[in-house]
C-alpha cells in the first residue's frame, strides 16, 4: 500500500535551498541558497531552525542521516556536547556541525557487499581521497538480490539507529 502525493512541492528544485528553507521556514530569496555549497547562515547569521527553536526550548537535538545538506550540516541547531553530557551513547548521532563525517559510517553510502568492497578499492588506489569519500560509489543502492531482507540498505540502517537512540533518550531526564 502506498501514498501518491499529487500536489507536492519544493522551494527550489535543488536539496540543500529546499531543506534549508524547510527547515528555517524562509524561502530561498531570502536565505539567499541558491545551489549544493551555500549555507543559509552566510546570508542569516541569526534564523532560527525549527530543531534550533526546540533546543532553546529545552529539548534535546539531534539528527540521524541527512536533515540539512551534507557538509552544510547547522551547528546551532543541535545539542551541545555539554547538554549531552552522562546521557548513554546514541550510536553515530550528527550532534555538533559535522562530528559525523569524521566517522566511517556515511548516511549515503550503500552497505552492500559491492559496495564495501568498492570502497575498499577506492581507498587502496588514492581515488577517494583525491575526489573524494563518495567519488566513483553507486548512486544508488540496488535491489533485493544484494541484500534480500535489506538490513544493509541506508534507509534500513538509519531507521533501526534512530529507533534504538529514541529507545535510549525516552529513558533520559530531559525531552
Amino acid at each position: 500500500r502506498g501514498v501518491l502525493f499529487s500536489n507536492a512541492h519544493a522551494s527550489l528544485a535543488n536539496c540543500a535551498p529546499s531543506r534549508s528553507s524547510l527547515l528555517s521556514g524562509l524561502r530561498p530569496d531570502t536565505h539567499r541558497c541558491y545551489d549544493l555549497h551555500t549555507h543559509f547562515r552566510d546570508t542569516l547569521p541569526h534564523a532560527i531552525t525549527l530543531p534550533q527553536a526546540f533546543r532553546l526550548s529545552g529539548y534535546l537535538t539531534l539528527s540521524f542521516g541527512k536533515v540539512f545538506h551534507q557538509r552544510l550540516d547547522d551547528e546551532p541547531s543541535w545539542s551541545s556536547e555539554a547538554d549531552l553530557a552522562g546521557l548513554v551513547r546514541l550510536d553515530f548521532p550528527r550532534r555538533r556541525g559535522n562530528t559525523e563525517w569524521a566517522a566511517e559510517w556515511r548516511y549515503n553510502q550503500y552497505h552492500t557487499a559491492a559496495a564495501a568492497a568498492r570502497r575498499a578499492e577506492l581507498r587502496a588506489n588514492g581515488a577517494a581521497k583525491a575526489h573524494g569519500v563518495n567519488w566513483g560509489m553507486p548512486l544508488w543502492e540496488r535491489g533485493p538480490e544484494t541484500d534480500p531482507h535489506g538490513r544493509r540498505y541506508t534507509d534500513y540502517t538509519l531507521a533501526s539507529r534512530t529507533i534504538r537512540a529514541i529507545g535510549r533518550l525516552a529513558r533520559q531526564p530531559r525531552p
